[in-house]
């Protein structure tokens, strides 16, 4: 469908903006995220329609810190991620290597990833 393509290429340069991919590991832990973050939420809101459109699983967190307030679209499940990829991805090199090097992550650490 090329009206799919056009809204993923949309959503594509959304998360380039404003979006980032995260790979935290502590001796505890392993955190990997994608996530787009903006102040308004409706915004978040209409990206979200069309990550499910792709088959995306997202979800929408508000975060306070102070007086600021601030709304997160995210995922953090290893499959969604990968989904993300191959969905939509990034354009900008160094979000790209980051999305791959997390991905890579998964597979190092014996997480099961299609």
């Amino acid at each position: 469908n090329s009206n799919l393509n056009v809204k993923r290429q949309f959503v594509k340069g959304f998360f380039d903006g404003d979006g980032s991919c995260t790979n935290s590991i502590t001796e505890r832990s392993t955190t990997r995220c994608v996530y787009v973050s903006q102040s308004t939420k409706e915004i978040l809101e209409e990206i979200n329609d069309i990550l499910e459109e792709c088959g995306l699983l997202f979800k929408i967190y508000k975060n306070v810190r102070g007086k600021d307030i601030w709304y997160e679209l995210s995922t953090k499940k290893n499959q969604e991620i990968v989904n993300f990829r191959d969905m939509i991805g990034f354009s900008y090199q160094n979000k790209y290597l980051k999305l791959e090097e997390t991905i890579a992550g998964m597979k190092r650490y014996g997480n099961q990833v299609l």
